[in-house]
């Protein structure tokens, strides 16, 4: 889902934990705490099952996470009326993997409903704080190549064989104007309560076959067939792949199970270039969202 973006204050970088409320705010205060997840596929990466229904690849291929780590800040709530409550938040660096962690608790927060929710993937840097065990040769390679997101992996198919995949985000974002999946608009912060939103990342969206109109699969098929010698695939191997003649395997025009020809489809989103890195790096912008199936409208920081 898209949305209007609206412009984004960012939230000053803290130590401690503060809360600013603007002025005119007076009432009842409550707690917020703002946790991080990357749902099943995180801790059990592909196939699962949840509620009588299996999600993997449609290609036959399984995947296992090694590591998932993000590196969020800037989180910010406002409202409709004008009030905004100015969270002053550290960046956080976390591995996904080992399943949700609580990033940030704010206390003496305006008891009300806060339409705006926004939130920043951003590059971490030495003094981002580590939120849970973190591998610390994967964030020191974020920071040396400037990625705000880092996945490494295990993939295999009966046929195929193994191989790995190592992939960082060279982008920030904005995720802005966060809405819950039935569309009601923020965090409700109760009195003398705790409020616990989600950022929540999609990880089935780094494998999209499609960002237009057409109902995304997950595939690897394309990726594999990028990777070296060594078998492990990187952001960068995916420029081989142009999206106007992408390969299997087998050196043949990519086709699915049936044969049939097979494309990537990038819909209306501008691609930097023709090809499957651009077309992954468009479709892992959209990673985040909010309490589960929530949405937020995007915003790119090259």
């Amino acid at each position: 889902m898209r949305s209007n973006v609206t412009n984004l204050r960012r939230a000053s970088l803290a130590l401690a934990v503060a809360l600013v409320l603007a002025p005119g705010c007076s009432g009842s205060s409550g707690s917020v705490a703002v946790s991080l997840g990357g749902e099943q596929a995180a801790e059990v990466g592909w196939p699962f099952e949840t509620d009588g229904q299996t999600f993997g690849f449609a290609d036959g291929w399984s995947m296992q996470m090694d590591r998932v780590i993000v590196s969020v800040s800037a989180i910010e709530l406002s409202s409709a009326d004008g009030d905004e409550a100015a969270l002053g938040a550290d960046a956080v660096i976390a591995d996904l993997s080992g399943g949700p962690v609580e990033a940030w608790r704010f206390d003496g927060v305006q008891a009300r409903r806060w339409d705006d929710v926004s939130w920043r993937i951003v590059v971490p840097t030495a003094e981002t704080r580590r939120v849970g065990p973190v591998d610390e040769a994967a964030v020191s390679r974020m920071i040396a190549s400037g990625w705000s997101f880092f996945l490494e992996a295990h993939v295999a198919h009966e046929t195929h064989g193994e191989y790995e995949v190592s992939v960082g985000l060279p982008v920030e974002i904005d995720n802005l104007d966060c809405e819950h999946d039935d569309g009601t608009l923020g965090v409700v912060v109760p009195a003398g309560g705790v409020a616990s939103p989600e950022l929540t990342f999609h990880l089935d969206h780094v494998f999209y076959d499609s960002l237009g109109d057409r109902e995304p699969l997950l595939r690897f098929e394309a990726w594999a067939a990028a990777a070296g010698d060594d078998r492990v695939v990187t952001l960068d191997d995916l420029a081989s792949q142009p999206l106007a003649d992408l390969r299997g395997l087998d050196g043949m025009p990519l086709a699915d199970q049936a044969g049939a020809p097979l494309a990537y489809d990038p819909g209306p989103t501008p691609l930097a270039t023709p090809d499957l890195r651009a077309f992954a790096i468009a479709a892992i912008t959209t990673v985040g969202h909010f309490e589960g199936e929530g949405h937020c409208a995007y915003r790119v920081h090259n």
